[in-house]
């Protein structure tokens, strides 16, 4: 391989905004109050590689799918096999009634990196009970999945019920698109599992829009009665019930779409990977 060099530039802006409620008339602040938080880091990435150098410098490669910094394309581009089209109507080109990988033409299908990234905190007080709550929202950036891939491949998903009903073989699928022998839409009814596995390491089928909305952490917590405090000889004794990563809005299937293996170039591919955790717990906090 030639040697190959990389120019590249980050821009990141960011917007952080807050407010606190004013507590109603007559009512003192630490009786009632309310704050929230919401920021926005939309980031802009440009890499452009040194003409003369005419390599594509693969950065990560899962089965068929590269991660790449690529000529004319930002870092990070998701370089894969499409599914044969029909260049007229742009539809599925259909053999025997599945579809086709087309490995002779890969091209960038996506790209790893978020449009932007945001959070909204919010926390409600009033006499003694605080009560709070973080979102996380990630938007855009596409996400290919292994797991998915081989779900469906070996007939594990619920998503591969379809076409399988009745029996194995009935009442199978006829796929949308245009059948390459004839020219017209096609008519061709097949089994559930000849097309799940003609989609076998194809980077469309199993691309996808890597959006989520997670509700990070709840938190409600309370002073317990000032009497009971000064038996313990303490000003104040907080008790705080906590659940962290409790909800996730995503059209990601199966899989949690905030995965990593690690902070460096293995990123935009997901085979197999854990969860993020979810937890309940308390915290009692004990003021002298």
């Amino acid at each position: 391989m030639n040697p190959t060099k990389l120019r590249s530039a980050a821009v990141v802006f960011t917007t952080a905004l807050g407010f606190a409620l004013a507590p109603p008339a007559g009512a003192e602040y630490e009786e009632y109050a309310m704050n929230g938080t919401f920021s926005v880091v939309s980031n802009g990435e440009w890499a452009r590689m040194n003409d003369r150098y005419q390599d594509e410098p693969t950065v990560r490669s899962t089965w068929t799918v590269n991660t790449e910094a690529r000529v004319g394309q930002p870092y990070g581009a998701i370089f894969a096999t499409p599914f044969k089209r029909d260049s007229a109507t742009g539809e599925l080109l259909l053999s025997n009634g599945l579809p086709q990988n087309d490995p002779g033409h890969r091209r960038v299908l996506g790209n790893i990196n978020p449009k932007w990234v945001g959070g909204w905190n919010n926390e409600i007080r009033f006499h003694g009970i605080t009560a709070s709550a973080l979102l996380d929202f990630h938007r855009g950036g596409n996400i290919y999945s292994v797991t998915n891939m081989f779900g469906q491949y070996t007939g594990v998903l619920s998503s591969t019920i379809k076409g399988r009903q009745v029996d194995w073989n009935n009442p199978g699928l006829v796929v949308h698109g245009i059948d390459q022998k004839t020219g017209k839409e096609n008519t061709v009814n097949v089994n559930a599992e000849d097309y799940y596995q003609s989609l076998f390491e194809n980077g469309e089928a199993f691309l996808y829009d890597d959006s989520y909305v997670k509700l990070r952490e709840v938190r409600v917590g309370f002073d317990l009665p000032s009497g009971f405090t000064r038996s313990l000889r303490a000003s104040n004794v907080n008790v705080a019930f906590i659940g962290r990563n409790l909800w996730t809005h995503t059209k990601v299937p199966n899989i949690d779409p905030e995965f990593t293996y690690g902070t460096g170039n293995y990123q935009g591919a997901e085979f197999a990977a854990l969860p993020t955790t979810r937890s309940l717990g308390f915290n009692v906090r004990i003021t002298p």
